[in-house]
């Protein structure tokens, strides 16, 4: 990775946390979740066709039935049904992938507009005694002096 500014970095990180949390339990899911898996991973036998991505709606249902059934019941029958229920039978690593990268856009969108955090990127700001900011062009006060005719 380039050398991004800090907030950048740290942007990343966040909106990349879903994403390795999904990754993590579908490898344990798939490799790690029973005796008979781990001795496969002993063995190298793993058949990587047979890797099985959870959905959304099941790991939902799986850790947090309560919630979802808040949810479900806060919701209209219709709405859940047109608007929600797409989603959560999508993969749940595409899910997570969503908000990356939107942050990876909008990062690149602040990168060609020269804003936050971008704005001060690549360049060095020079401090010194003379350097007031908006006034380090303004002329000195001169004493104006008026003749009389």
């Amino acid at each position: 990775m380039s050398k991004l500014p800090p907030a950048a970095r740290n942007l990343l990180l966040i909106f990349a946390i879903p994403l390795i949390i999904a990754v993590s339990h579908d490898v344990y899911i798939n490799y790690f979740s029973d005796s008979q898996k781990i001795a496969e991973i002993k063995r190298l036998q793993v058949d990587p066709n047979e890797f099985m991505m959870s959905d959304l709606g099941w790991v939902w249902r799986e850790y947090s039935a309560d919630t979802m059934q808040m949810a479900r019941d806060m919701t209209e029958e219709a709405s859940w049904q047109a608007n929600i229920d797409p989603i959560l039978q999508k993969p749940t690593m595409l899910v997570a992938l969503i908000p990356l990268g939107a942050a990876i856009v909008a990062l690149l969108f602040t990168f060609i507009i020269g804003i936050w955090p971008f704005q001060r990127f690549g360049k060095s700001r020079k401090e010194n005694k003379t350097n007031y900011g908006i006034y380090k062009n303004a002329r000195a006060k001169q004493k104006t002096t008026y003749r009389e005719k």
